[in-house]
């Protein structure tokens, strides 16, 4: 399996084997059936602004395809590709990711790598 590599705005960076939920205070339960099997990283962004939520998204693969998946978050989710072209999420719809995609959710970004 190629590991998933998360780059955040606020200086993290994560090597995943399996799936990623980020929020304030991410747990599985909100998105328990939307994961595939394996590990599952959990990634707490520290947000006194509370522009993420509990749960906000998650990332993960699907045949060695990085995708993406806004947990119904408050703010909303939005996609820009190495292109330039950029659109918001639909909520609990996957869409796959390019090297080099940058995912913003609230005052916070990761890079996929």
């Amino acid at each position: 399996m190629i590991p998933l590599l998360l780059t955040f705005s606020d200086g993290q960076t994560l090597e995943a084997a399996g799936s990623v939920v980020v929020g304030r205070n991410p747990h599985l339960h909100q998105l328990a059936s939307e994961l595939d099997e394996g590990p599952v990283d959990l990634v707490t962004l520290v947000d006194p602004l509370k522009s993420v939520s509990r749960v906000h998204l998650a990332f993960g693969t699907f045949d060695g395809v990085p995708w993406v998946l806004d947990a119904d978050s408050g703010n909303g989710t939005r996609l820009i590709y190495p292109d330039g072209s950029a659109f918001a999420l639909d909520s609990g719809v996957r869409y796959e990711l390019d090297p080099g995609s940058r995912v913003e959710f609230g005052s916070f970004s990761a890079l996929v790598g």
